[in-house]
């Protein structure tokens, strides 16, 4: 049943999730009016090289909801000091995956991307826009396994704050890039997809500073993923990653088949897309808090059982304080962690007490 606490605690997880995505359509609407002063066959290029970019990274993109199902559940668990653990195995993956695999498709885009569309004029502008965005598919990974990471432990904040420096940025580079501003040479399509990667890789950087702050105790970026983490992380990521690539698939066969019809559609088609997807990003939004509280209530039911076994009283008591009249949400949404004033941790200090020998 939801009250009052509850709503707010979704609401916070997800607007500046939805605020953020928010941003990123934005951004791509004005990307795709700077490329559109080039003509048609740059903004079929660029609209047909962004999917087949999509298709490539989707599934590293599925990254974060392992890393954000593990977070929650850590999180809920009271075990603050793993929160990251999900996350240091995320951008291990990302990097033992992104760096080959993009160096593989940039060595062959030449020869992929005609498959793609028949027009020499499309596929001239579209082989080294497509070739700048795969230089990006590592930070890509990585600012994914972040974005879970911030999700997972309820700091969507953080999420919203750096989308908002990145496409500032992006709107920037693309600007300059795209027409030649400051001295740089005019590069037309491949500048919108280098400020694209270079703002990408600045989030990367952003995140990690903001892990540093705001993280301290979780362990990111300080343990090494264990081999339990990283086969867990695989289990929970491969679902999401093949979903993303489905659905990157299709987009991009829905992209080809309207390239067989004209360039000037494929242009058109590439706008329209980008007004379609604002209208997902409500429920997108809803659905990651969702798995964020889901996951965070799983933890808890985890250290609830435990500490059923080993003596009844207190864990009635913390079931009835997390799962009572505040919600789940009452108690996991205050502050960065509220280590003291959670329950979790009156329990876990009360089975030290009881069971030296079984605590953890």
């Amino acid at each position: 049943m939801l009250n009052r606490i509850r709503i707010r605690t979704i609401l916070a997880l997800a607007l500046p999730i939805i605020g953020g995505m928010a941003s990123q359509n934005v951004l791509n609407l004005v990307d795709t009016a700077l490329v559109g002063y080039l003509g048609a066959p740059s903004l079929a290029a660029v609209g047909m090289g962004s999917f087949a970019n999509f298709m490539a990274v989707a599934f590293i993109m599925g990254l974060s909801a392992g890393v954000q199902a593990i977070a929650a559940r850590r999180l809920g668990e009271g075990r603050r000091d793993q929160t990251a653990s999900g996350l240091n195995a995320g951008l291990l993956i990302a990097l033992l995956v992104a760096v080959p695999w993009s160096l593989i498709l940039i060595f062959f885009a030449d020869r992929l991307y005609p498959f793609l569309i028949d027009d020499p004029e499309v596929v001239a502008i579209g082989v080294p826009y497509f070739r700048a965005r795969l230089a990006g598919m590592l930070a890509i990974g990585m600012n994914f396994a972040f974005r879970g990471f911030w999700n997972g432990i309820g700091q969507s904040r953080r999420y919203l704050q750096t989308l908002v420096i990145m496409h500032a940025c992006n709107l920037f580079l693309n600007w300059v890039l795209i027409f030649g501003h400051f001295g740089f040479p005019a590069l037309g399509a491949v500048g919108a997809g280098i400020g694209t990667t270079i703002s990408t890789f600045l989030g990367t950087a952003i995140y990690i500073v903001l892990a540093r702050r705001h993280a301290r105790g979780t362990g990111v970026l300080r343990q090494i993923a264990d081999r339990a983490t990283m086969a867990s992380m695989l289990r929970l990521s491969i679902p999401a990653g093949m979903q993303s690539f489905f659905f990157a698939t299709g987009m991009t066969v829905f992209f080809w088949i309207i390239g067989r019809i004209g360039t000037v559609e494929l242009a058109a088609s590439n706008v329209l897309v980008q007004l379609l997807l604002v209208a997902i990003l409500p429920g997108v939004g809803f659905g990651l808090a969702a798995a964020s509280l889901v996951g965070q209530a799983l933890g808890i039911v985890l250290l609830v059982e435990g500490a059923g076994r080993a003596h009844p009283n207190t864990s009635h008591a913390l079931g009835a304080k997390l799962f009572g009249q505040h919600g789940i949400g009452g108690e996991l949404g205050r502050g960065e962690y509220g280590a003291e004033a959670d329950p979790r941790a009156k329990l876990r200090r009360e089975e030290h007490v009881v069971h030296p020998e079984g605590s953890k």
